[in-house]
């Protein structure tokens, strides 16, 4: 699991980039077990997520996105670092766990657009 503590805004921006251009996990996969969505309303960043189960660890990972830099890299990097982790613990994750999980906090101007993925993790349990 790669982590991004302490960087400097020019590593913030690189690794922004990084994942905004060569999203990881980018596509549905077609065998699932938990399948959510969540879009922000105030710039119509969506996503997708879907997720596949071994054992209560979570195997596969697909993401669909159609969003800003910002949303899309957060999406890239939630969905790369949650591979292996306990389902139960992603039903029980909250907000400063999602931002642990990512490495590092957006901007807050840019708070929403980061958080979509969360959302759309937390709407695969309703």
């Amino acid at each position: 699991m790669k982590r991004y503590d302490n960087i400097s805004q020019k590593e913030y921006r690189k690794t922004v980039l990084d994942h905004y251009e060569n999203p990881r996990n980018l596509g549905l996969i077609d065998k699932f077990d938990f399948e959510g969505s969540a879009t922000n309303k105030s710039c119509e960043d969506e996503v997708s997520i879907r997720l596949r189960i071994n054992e209560d660890v979570i195997e596969e990972v697909g993401i669909e996105l159609d969003a800003c830099v910002v949303c899309r890299a957060f999406a890239s990097m939630f969905s790369e670092n949650i591979k292996g982790e306990k389902i139960r613990d992603m039903r029980e994750l909250d907000e400063k766990s999602f931002f642990e999980i990512v490495g590092f906090y957006p901007r807050k101007v840019r708070k929403k657009c980061s958080m979509v993925v969360f959302h759309a993790l937390k709407n695969c349990f309703d």
